[in-house]
């Protein structure tokens, strides 16, 4: 599990009820060997680059 990815899901204050479960399935399930040090790395922890906009549309087709 990545501790990483879950806090950068969590960041996002997703309001979309069926994504914000979705997004943080996919980042429990994530690898990834970053360094707890550098926390600007974060946002490209899932190769996610998503606007709000995004999320509602992509949990439709998920």
């Amino acid at each position: 599990m990545s501790t990483h990815a879950v806090e950068y899901v969590r960041s996002l204050q997703i309001a979309d009820d069926i994504a914000r479960p979705v997004f943080l399935l996919l980042a429990k399930r994530t690898h990834t060997p970053g360094d707890a040090r550098r926390p600007e790395d974060v946002p490209e922890v899932m190769g996610l680059d998503l606007r709000p906009g995004d999320i509602p549309v992509l949990a439709l087709r998920a």
